[in-house]
Order: C-alpha cells, then structure tokens, then sequence
C-alpha cells in the first residue's frame, strides 16, 4: 500500500509580512510547501524568493490575480 504524500499548498496575494511564519511552522511539520503567489508585487515576489532560497520552499507564479480558489485548483496539477 502506497504511504499518502502530503503537501502544503498557500495561495499568496502581497502578505510577504505574514507568509514567512506560516512557512516556518509548517516545516515544523516536516511538511513539504507550494507557495502559489496569484499575481503579487515586485516586491512581494521579491520577499518570497528570499524565502524561497533558505527554506526549500517551492513557488508557482502567476502572471495576473485570479483567486485563491482559482490558484489552489491550478496549484493541485503541479503537485502532483
């Protein structure tokens, strides 16, 4: 029987203030992260690149803002 993966899935729209402790404790959980960033700022694709360099942390950009649910449903093909 094949082990369940699981992943953590945050849609972000300009919280790079916030997305960093929540990052922090979801390795906590030794879980893996897909950060789907639905249309940010420069700056805040800035902020989480950072992020993405020190804490193995995947990030899917989308060009234009559609929604978290919208970005959650497209988040579910890339981690498969």
């Amino acid at each position: 029987m094949m082990e369940p993966k699981l992943i953590a899935i945050i849609p972000h729209y300009n919280h790079s203030d916030k997305i960093g402790d929540v990052i922090s404790q979801l390795h906590k959980l030794n879980l893996p992260v897909l950060v789907v960033d639905d249309g940010s700022s420069e700056q805040h694709k800035q902020a989480l690149a950072s992020l993405s360099e020190k804490d193995n942390l995947h990030i899917h950009y989308c060009p234009q803002n559609q929604g978290k649910g919208e970005r959650r449903h497209e988040a579910g093909g890339d981690s498969t």
